[in-house]
């Protein structure tokens, strides 16, 4: 009986480890049969762009306002420098205090619209990069590889569009600010020379504020 009971158990043991090495021999066949091939895979997904809609639609329009303020400023200062008069101290140096405050907030615009602007290039440039990586799913006519395409080349379009109007913006609103500075700068060395004592003793003050804020 225990001869008849040993060797069912030494059967069962070889069944067993035959089903094992089988299941071992299919494993690799099962696992290719579900590895996708290189033409199955999926486009890889776009990188992350700036948000262009909201810059070019915000910043265009706060770039347009400082444009007008700068504008509207200069020919204030303008005016004022052609009809100068040492009477008209306290409404001289309030125009100037304006002029400065306009010029510098501008000034904060710009730099912020070019840094928003080296943002767009990046994107564009990684843009550039996905495109390189869909060509060869493009090559052999996946139509997910094209699609993918088409709409990067849409972003890319519109991302290039706005780069350049920031830029030309820029470009107008940094020339006005040195305008306005220059003309600004003449106006306080006039308020010196021509507003006697008060008017030394004001330029005095704002050269130390001046010296204090570089210094702190």
């Amino acid at each position: 009986m225990s001869g008849i009971v040993g060797f069912a158990l030494v059967g069962l043991v070889i069944a067993v480890i035959a089903v094992w090495v089988a299941s071992l021999g299919n494993a690799p066949k099962q696992a290719h049969r579900l590895a996708p091939t290189a033409n199955q895979l999926p486009p890889p997904p776009p990188p992350p762009t700036f948000p262009v809609v909201v810059c070019n639609a915000q910043t265009s329009e706060a770039l347009s306002q400082a444009q007008a303020s700068v504008s509207r400023r200069e020919a204030e200062v303008e005016a004022a420098l052609a009809r100068f008069r040492a009477t008209e101290f306290e409404a001289l140096i309030a125009l100037h205090h304006e002029a400065f405050q306009t010029a510098d907030t501008a000034y904060v615009l710009y730099k912020s619209t070019e840094a928003s602007a080296r943002s767009v290039s990046t994107s564009i440039n990684g843009l550039d990069r996905y495109l390189a990586s869909l060509e060869t799913g493009v090559a052999r006519g996946d139509s997910r590889y094209i699609s993918r395409k088409s709409s990067a080349h849409a972003t890319r379009r519109q991302l290039v569009a706005t780069a350049r109007g920031l830029q030309e913006q820029v470009v107008e609103l940094r020339a006005g600010v040195r305008q306005l500075n220059a003309n600004t700068h003449t106006l306080k060395e006039r308020i010196r020379d021509e507003c006697g004592q008060r008017g030394r003793d004001w330029y005095t003050r704002l050269e130390a504020r001046k010296r204090r804020r570089r210094d702190s």
